[in-house]
């Protein structure tokens, strides 16, 4: 059997100072080296982190090289994109062919040969409209009263982007995550107008109001429910810590962003006595 090693004497001995300050940096270096090691070695089943922590998969669950081949499988089942319905287009155009492209012949359309058909997903050149709506003062000789016709049916008067556009926006901000000086470029560069933050705050802010009410809607909804999906990650905002916690059954998705991971979030959703605590 072999003799244990025994660092620490093994270093007493050793007279030479330079020896020394240099095993003494590679101990503080394979200090930090193995603190590292641990950091990434730490994944969602070795500790409490959520598994969308995780960089990678496991080595066991990792795919080989040359394991499978890049793109369809053999005998996978294709998928091919459903076709628009004729409900769901737009437009559709005819575009057949006057003259034969081999001997200049005037042609006709065959009844009984195929129609091609391609469909086409586009952009509109210009992606907004810019109306304006001049509503001149009328006046009423019988009431001595000056009127002014209504706007369309969701405008508000003294705001810029109408209901559609000012949804678009809040889509931008809270779904995908953009940022004010990303919507503010968005809607120079792409819709072609100019965007101030303070716009863009309000805009926020209203769709926020206008939301506030469905989402009680679902929270009162959800506390009603026999069964729930339930599951929290972490949430970093402004360098502050926070949870959002998710609650679905097959029909609802709410999610709701709380300072604690605890159950007293289960407490005030109403959901704690049907948990059993």
């Amino acid at each position: 059997m072999a003799e244990q090693f025994d660092l620490e004497k093994e270093i007493s001995e050793i007279q030479d100072p330079k020896a020394l300050r240099v095993i003494a940096y590679l101990l503080k270096r394979i200090q930090v080296l193995e603190e590292k090691i641990a950091r990434l070695e730490k994944d969602s089943s070795t500790s409490s982190k959520p598994p969308s922590s995780d960089i990678t998969k496991p080595a066991d669950q990792q795919r080989r090289p040359g394991e499978r081949k890049i793109g369809a499988q053999p005998h996978h089942r294709a998928k091919n994109r459903v076709m628009f319905s004729p409900e769901e287009l737009d437009d559709s155009k005819v575009l057949d062919v006057k003259e034969c492209p081999d001997c200049g012949s005037k042609l006709t359309i065959k009844a009984d040969a195929d129609v091609l058909i391609q469909q086409s997903v586009e952009l509109p050149e210009k992606p907004i409209q810019i109306i304006e709506y001049q509503r001149p003062g009328c006046w009423c000789a019988e009431c001595k009263k000056l009127h002014y016709a209504q706007l369309p049916s969701g405008m508000i008067e003294g705001q810029l982007c109408g209901p559609r556009l000012q949804s678009l926006i809040a889509y931008l901000k809270g779904g995908m995550g953009a940022s004010y000086t990303e919507l503010s470029r968005f809607c120079s560069d792409v819709l072609g107008f100019k965007a101030s933050r303070g716009m863009l705050c309000d805009i926020i802010r209203r769709v926020t109001q206008a939301l506030e009410k469905p989402c009680q809607e679902l929270e009162a909804q959800i506390s009603k429910e026999n069964v729930l999906n339930i599951d929290e990650s972490g949430w970093y905002d402004s360098g502050g810590q926070y949870w959002i916690w998710l609650f679905c059954t097959s029909l609802i998705a709410f999610f709701s962003i709380q300072s604690s991971r605890g159950c007293k979030v289960l407490r005030e959703i109403r959901l704690f006595t049907k948990i059993g605590g």
